[in-house]
C-alpha cells in the first residue's frame, strides 16, 4: 500500500462512493470501505466477479451478460484512456440479487507517462435509480403488453383460439426482446412432446418441424423439473458441462440462453412455454421469468383473466408510484391534447409546480421553433386518429429547446406515443421528458473537435483514409485522393471503394493489420507498403492504422493515417549498407576522437589484433606499437591530419600475442557540416603475408634460372614415365574386357547345353541317386552363370559401357517387388523377411529402377545366405536431414541377424573377389556380388555402407538422393511452361518409347503447345525402322532402354537405311553418362536430351527441326 500513502484513509472510507485500485494486469490490489460495502465482497474476493462459476454474473443495462473484454478497468488498460459513465449490474446468482452501479475507470501512469501504474475506478450504487428506471419502463411494457393479450384472448379464444395464441407468442417475443417464444405439450400417455407454436424473430430460423414427437427419454430432468412445477433458466448455456446432452441438444439448435416455465393445469403439468436467445447471451430478470410464468397461466385457465386484471390494477399502483419518483418528467393530455397530469419532476426540470405548469401557457415555456415542431407532431397524431391508422407502435421524439421558470434556456428530449384505455380507445398522448443539456453540450463540443480534427488530417503531407471494419471507404482526405485516386479500378476514388479496388498493392498485408487492429482497439499499429508512382517508380510510406470504438467501447470504424518516407528510407538503406561494408570489409576500420582514442573498431580489428572490444575501445592506438615506426614518422602523420589533409604509410606493428604484422595504413580527420575536424579514422590493410611473398620471391630471383632447368628435365622424365605406364594400363584394361567378353561367349554357349539338358533329365524318371546328381549339375551350372552375370556387370561397369537410367522411382513399391521373388529362398532357411516402412507416404528417389532392384536383391541375398537358422532379415527406409546445399538422402538399410564381420574386414567388403570369413562357412560366392552393388550405387549418384559386429549381425545401407514423382515433375513443368507461346506448324513425330507416363507427358506437350504436330507412338524396339518407313515422320523420339532392344541399335537402323536416314533423331533417356551421349551423337544422332524432360527445352529442339 505504499503506493496509497499520499491518501488519506480516513476520508476516503468515510465517503460513499466506493474506491477500487488495480494493478496493470487488472488485478484489484485495494478497495474503501464503501466499494467493499457495495460490491459486497473484500478487496481479496473481488476477482470472484469475474467468474460465473464463483457465483456472480455481470449483466449490462438490458440485462445481457457483460463482456469481460467490455470491463471498464479492461478497456483503460488497453487504451491508457479514461472510461465513462458504465452501468453495470452485479447479480449474485444464489442470493437472485442485483446490484446495480456506475464504474468509471482512469489509468494512472508513472513518471516517463506511458507506463501503466494502475488502475483507479469508481463504485458509485445506483440501484434505486435503475430499479425505478427498469420499473417504469418494464411496467409501462407491461400494462401495454396486458392489456393487449387480454384483449386477444377476451376476443380470439372463443372465435380463433390458434391465432389467438400464436398472436399473443408474437407480443411476448416482442416486448421481452426474445429470439424465439414456444409452446410444448406432454403426452404423458405416448411419453412423447410436441412443439405445438412457435413464434421466431426476425432472421431467427424457426425448428417446429423438427421438434415434434420428441421422446421424454432425451429430456428426463427437463420433465422432472416441469412436472413439480419448477422453471428452468439457463442464462448461458456454455456454461454447462461440456459433454452435457443438454447442452448439445441447446447448442444445435444456436441458442445461447433459455427459460421455460411449465404450464400447470390443476397442479398437472400439460407442457410448458418458453423463450431462446439466440443473437446474444441473457440473463432473464425475476420480472421476465414471472412474466413468462403469468402467461402460462393464462394458458392454462381462463380463470387468469381475473388474475390479470387484478395484477394490471396493481401495475397501475406501482406505475403511479413510480412516476411519483423518476427523474424523468411523465405528462398526459387529454383527448382535445391539453395537458392534464405531469410527474413531481417538473419541479426539478423547469422549477415549477404541476399546478404552475398545467395552468401556465406553453409559449412562456418553450422556443417559437419547439412549439412550432410540437404542434406539427399533434397534427400528424389527429391525422393517424381520423384515418384509424394510429396505433400502439406509434412512437413521436421531439428535441428542443425549453425556458425554465429562472428564465434559463436548456435542451430537452420528448419521446410521446398515444395512451389507450382499457377499451382501446385513445385517451390522448403519454410523453417522457428529459433534460439532455449535457449530452448537447458533449455533442457540440465533439463536433468542434472533428471540426480541429478536419484541419489536422487535411495536411498536404498526410494521407487520411477512414473506412468501415468490412474495409468500405467512409471518408479520404485531398492528400490521399491524389497520390492513391489514380490506382483504383474506378481511375478515382468513390463511397464503397475498398483497399482491394486499389490495383497491385498490398492487400493482403494491409487485411492482416487491420485484423489486428480490430482484435486490439486503441491500438496503433504501424506497417511500411510499397506504393507505385505515377511516373512508373516505387515510393514507400509508413501508415499507422487505429480502430476507434463506438460509444460502447466496440470496435466501429478503421483509422488510416500515412506519409511518404521514400527520401528517409533512401538514407537509412545508404547508411546500412555503409554500416554493413563497415562491419565485413576485411580490413582494419578504427574511428578516434581528436584525443586519438579509440571509440570504434570493426570486428576485422579484434580478429587482426587478437585484442576484445573491451581491451581497445577508450584505449590509444599506440598498444599496437612494436618500436619499429619513428618519432618523425608519426609526427609527418599528426602533422598531415590534424590540418585535415590524409597521410598514407606502412605500420609494422605488435599484435596481443606479440606476433609482428605490417599493415598498410590510411588516415584522415572525419569533419561535421561546418567543416570542424571531430575524429579521425583510420582504414588499414595487413600485408604481411604479401611482405613474406615478396621477401620469396627476391630469393627465388637470385636461383630461378638453374631451378627452371632442374625441373623442366624432372618434368620430361615423369611425363614419359606417364605416358607409358597409360599406355600399358589401356592395353590392360582393352585385354581384360576382350578376354571377358570371350569368356562370357565361350561359357554361356556350353551352360545353355549343360543347364537345358540338365532340366530335362530332372523332368524324367531318376533314381534318387541320379536325381541328387542331377540337382547337383544344375545347381553348380546356376552357380557359374551367376558368376559370369557378376563378372560381366564390373567389366561393363569398369569399361563405362553399362547404361544407367535415372528417373523417380518409388522406393516402398520396389522393395515389395523384390521381397516376393526372395520369399522362396528365404523360407528354405526358415528366415522371415521384415520391413519397416512407411507407405501412407510415397517416397522418390532418383535411381535406374532395374539397377536399384538388382541392388536390393544382391544385399537381401547376402542377408539370407550368410544368416542363421530361423533369422530375421529386416528392410528399412530413412529420410535423412536434408545438406545446405539441398540434397536430401533417403537411406535403405537391409539388416540381418546373422554371423557379422569384424571391423578390420569392412575396408574390404566391396572389393572385387574379396570373400570375408568364407573359410568359416561352405556357403558359395564369387565375392563379386556387394563390388557390383557399390558400383551401380556409384554410377546412380549414391553412397554405400555397411556397420556389423562378429555375432550380431550386419546392415548394409545405400543412400540415394531424393526426388519428386514423375507426376509433380510433370505439373511443375506444365505450370512452368503454361505461358509457352503455342505454334501452328504441321509435322508427324513419331515416338519409340515403352513407358507410359513419359508418353502421356510428351502428349500433352504436344496436344496443348503444337496442336499442327501428330504425335504417333511405338513401344517396342522391333519394328521401330519398318513404322519409320509407313509413317515418314518429320522427326523421331527415340528412347534408349526399350524391352527388347537398345535404342543406339534402333538409331543405327534408321542411319543405315535409305528411306529413313535423312530423319532427325533426337534421343530422350535418362542415362545421362557422358561418353553415352557422345556415342550417340556419333552414331546419327541429331539431339540428346535427359529426363526428366524440361518443356521448354523439349519445344525449342522440336521446333529447330520442325518449322
Amino acid at each position: 500500500m505504499e503506493d496509497l500513502e499520499f491518501l488519506n484513509e480516513k476520508i476516503i472510507n468515510k465517503i460513499n462512493i466506493g474506491i477500487v485500485y488495480s494493478d496493470p494486469t487488472g488485478l484489484p490490489i485495494y478497495a474503501n470501505k464503501a466499494a467493499e460495502r457495495i460490491l459486497g465482497l473484500k478487496v481479496d474476493q473481488l476477482t470472484k466477479l469475474r467468474s460465473q462459476e464463483e457465483g456472480y454474473l455481470i449483466l449490462d443495462y438490458d440485462g445481457n451478460i457483460f463482456p469481460k473484454e467490455e470491463y471498464p478497468s479492461v478497456i483503460a488498460i488497453q487504451t491508457k484512456k479514461p472510461v465513462r459513465e458504465v452501468i453495470a449490474g452485479i447479480h449474485e446468482i444464489k442470493r437472485r440479487h442485483t446490484t446495480w452501479v456506475m464504474l468509471e475507470s482512469e489509468p494512472e501512469f508513472l513518471e516517463d507517462g506511458v507506463t501503466l501504474k494502475r488502475i483507479f475506478t469508481t463504485v458509485t450504487n445506483i440501484s434505486s435509480q435503475i430499479s425505478i428506471e427498469k420499473k417504469l419502463r418494464f411496467q409501462n411494457k407491461l400494462q401495454s403488453l396486458m392489456m393487449k393479450t387480454a384483449k386477444t384472448y377476451l376476443v380470439g379464444l372463443h372465435n380463433e383460439p390458434e391465432v389467438a395464441v400464436q398472436e399473443s407468442l408474437a407480443e411476448l417475443g416482442l416486448f421481452l426482446e426474445a429470439d424465439r417464444v414456444y409452446i410444448f405439450d406432454y403426452d404423458f400417455e405416448h411419453s412423447l412432446s410436441n412443439n405445438t407454436y412457435e413464434w421466431c424473430g426476425k432472421g431467427i430460423k424457426p425448428h417446429i418441424d423438427d421438434l415434434q414427437m420428441v421422446p421424454f427419454s432425451i429430456m428426463e430432468d427437463w420433465l422432472d423439473q416441469h412436472t413439480k412445477g419448477l422453471s428452468i433458466h439457463i442464462p448461458d448455456v456454455n456454461a454447462l458441462p461440456i459433454k452435457s446432452t443438454l447442452r448439445n441438444a441447446l447448442e444445435a439448435h444456436s441458442i445461447l440462453s433459455l427459460l421455460t416455465v411449465p404450464i400447470m393445469n390443476e397442479a398437472k403439468c400439460v407442457g410448458f412455454v418458453g423463450l431462446d436467445m439466440v443473437k446474444k447471451k441473457h440473463f432473464f430478470t425475476e420480472q421476465e421469468q414471472n412474466l413468462l410464468k403469468i402467461f402460462a397461466e393464462m394458458l392454462s385457465n381462463m380463470q387468469v383473466r381475473i388474475d390479470y386484471n387484478k395484477k394490471i390494477q396493481e401495475s397501475e399502483r406501482k406505475y403511479r408510484e413510480i412516476t411519483e419518483n423518476i427523474a424523468d418528467l411523465i405528462w398526459t393530455t387529454d383527448k382535445d391534447f391539453k395537458m392534464n397530469y405531469c410527474s413531481p419532476s417538473i419541479e426539478t426540470i423547469f422549477g415549477y409546480t404541476p399546478d404552475e405548469f398545467l395552468s401556465g401557457s406553453i409559449n412562456e415555456k418553450y422556443a417559437p421553433e419547439t412549439i412550432e415542431k410540437y404542434l406539427e407532431i399533434i397534427q400528424s397524431f389527429k391525422e393517424k386518429l381520423k384515418n384509424g391508422t394510429l396505433s400502439n407502435k406509434d412512437l413521436w421524439q421531439l428535441e428542443g429547446q425549453a425556458i425554465k421558470k429562472n428564465g434559463q434556456v436548456f435542451w430537452f428530449l420528448t419521446v410521446m406515443k398515444p395512451s389507450w384505455n382499457t377499451e382501446n380507445q385513445v385517451t390522448g398522448i403519454l410523453g417522457i421528458t428529459r433534460d439532455i443539456t449535457k449530452e448537447k453540450r458533449a455533442l457540440l463540443e465533439l463536433q468542434e473537435s472533428e471540426e480541429r480534427l478536419q484541419r489536422i488530417v487535411n495536411s498536404p503531407t498526410h494521407y487520411v483514409l477512414r473506412t468501415d471494419l468490412t474495409g468500405m471507404h467512409t471518408y479520404w482526405n485531398k492528400t490521399f485522393e491524389k497520390e492513391f485516386g489514380w490506382m483504383y479500378k474506378s481511375k478515382g476514388l468513390a463511397k464503397g471503394d475498398s483497399l482491394t479496388s486499389i490495383c497491385s498493392y498490398h492487400h493482403k498485408r494491409t487485411q492482416d493489420v487491420v485484423m489486428e487492429c480490430i482484435m486490439n482497439p486503441g491500438t496503433v499499429h504501424q506497417i511500411e507498403l510499397d506504393k507505385p508512382s505515377k511516373d512508373g517508380g516505387i515510393m514507400t510510406t509508413l501508415w499507422e492504422f487505429v480502430c476507434l470504438t463506438d460509444a460502447n467501447g466496440k470496435p466501429s470504424e478503421m483509422q488510416c493515417m500515412g506519409i511518404d518516407i521514400s527520401d528517409k528510407k533512401i538514407v537509412e538503406e545508404q547508411v546500412r549498407k555503409l554500416s554493413r561494408a563497415v562491419e565485413q570489409i576485411p580490413l582494419t576500420v578504427v574511428i578516434t576522437n581528436l584525443e586519438g582514442n579509440i571509440e570504434y573498431a570493426n570486428p576485422y580489428t579484434f580478429h587482426t589484433t587478437g585484442y576484445t572490444q573491451e581491451e581497445l575501445l577508450g584505449k590509444n592506438p599506440k598498444v599496437l606499437k612494436s618500436g619499429e615506426t619513428t618519432l618523425e614518422e608519426y609526427q609527418h602523420l599528426w602533422g598531415n591530419i590534424t590540418h585535415g589533409k590524409e597521410w598514407k604509410g606502412i605500420f609494422h606493428n605488435r599484435k596481443k600475442d606479440g606476433t609482428y604484422y605490417w599493415e598498410r595504413a590510411t588516415i584522415g580527420p572525419i569533419m561535421n557540416d561546418d567543416g570542424v575536424i571531430t575524429h579521425y579514422i583510420a582504414i588499414k590493410e595487413d600485408i604481411t603475408e604479401r611482405k613474406r611473398i615478396q621477401d620469396e620471391l627476391k630469393d627465388l630471383n637470385l636461383h630461378l634460372e638453374e631451378k627452371i632447368k632442374e625441373r623442366t628435365l624432372d618434368l620430361e622424365n615423369a611425363n614419359v614415365s606417364l605416358i607409358n605406364a597409360n599406355k600399358e594400363a589401356q592395353e590392360a584394361n582393352k585385354a581384360k574386357i576382350d578376354f571377358l567378353s570371350k569368356m562370357s561367349h565361350e561359357l554361356r554357349t556350353p551352360m545353355n547345353s549343360i543347364l537345358g539338358f540338365g532340366q530335362l533329365l530332372q523332368m524324367g524318371e531318376l533314381t534318387p541317386v541320379q536325381e541328387k546328381g542331377v540337382q547337383h549339375i544344375l545347381d553348380s551350372g546356376k552357380h557359374l552363370l551367376n558368376l559370369i552375370n557378376e563378372v560381366l556387370d564390373i567389366s561393363r561397369i569398369e569399361s563405362g559401357r553399362i547404361s544407367i537410367s535415372v528417373e523417380p522411382i518409388e522406393v516402398y513399391e520396389v522393395i515389395n517387388e523384390i521381397k516376393d521373388s526372395l520369399l522362396f529362398s528365404a523360407n528354405q532357411k526358415n528366415i522371415s523377411l521384415n520391413t519397416q516402412l512407411n507407405n501412407t507416404v510415397p517416397t522418390y528417389i532418383r535411381a535406374d529402377r532395374q539397377r536399384l532392384k538388382q541392388v536390393l536383391i544382391n544385399l537381401t541375398n547376402n542377408a539370407i545366405k550368410y544368416n542363421n537358422e530361423g533369422g530375421e532379415v529386416t528392410t528399412s527406409v530413412d529420410i535423412k536431414q536434408t545438406s545446405e546445399d539441398g540434397y536430401t538422402p533417403i537411406r535403405i538399410s537391409v539388416t540381418d541377424t546373422g554371423w557379422g564381420i569384424d571391423e578390420k574386414d569392412l575396408e574390404r567388403i566391396f572389393i572385387p573377389f574379396e570373400r570375408i570369413g568364407a573359410e568359416k562357412s561352405n556357403v558359395e560366392g564369387t565375392g563379386l556380388g556387394l563390388a557390383v552393388v557399390k558400383q551401380l550405387v556409384d554410377l546412380m549418384g549414391g553412397k554405400v555402407g555397411v556397420k556389423s559386429a562378429p555375432g550380431k549381425g550386419s546392415t548394409f545401407w545405400i543412400e540415394l538422393q531424393q526426388c519428386k514423382s514423375q507426376l509433380d515433375l510433370i505439373q511443375k513443368e506444365a505450370t512452368l511452361s503454361q505461358h509457352t507461346a503455342i505454334h501452328n506448324q504441321e509435322g508427324v513425330v513419331l515416338y519409340i518409347e515403352d513407358n507410359m507416363p513419359n508418353i502421356e507427358l510428351v502428349q500433352e506437350i504436344i496436344d496443348t503447345k503444337r496442336k499442327g504436330i501428330k504425335l504417333v507412338i511405338h513401344m517396342r524396339g522391333s519394328g521401330a525402322l519398318e513404322k519409320a518407313i509407313e509413317v515418314k515422320p518429320s522427326l523421331i523420339l527415340l528412347d534408349l532402354n526399350l524391352p527388347d532392344k537398345h535404342g543406339n541399335d534402333i538409331l543405327l537402323e534408321l542411319k543405315g537405311n535409305e528411306e529413313t536416314k535423312e530423319i532427325p533423331v533426337i534421343v530422350i533417356s535418362a542415362d545421362a553418362m557422358p561418353n553415352q551421349v557422345s556415342i550417340l551423337k556419333a552414331s546419327g544422332a541429331t539431339n540428346y536430351l535427359t529426363k526428366p524432360i524440361e518443356i521448354k527445352s523439349f519445344l525449342a529442339a522440336v521446333d529447330e527441326i520442325i518449322k
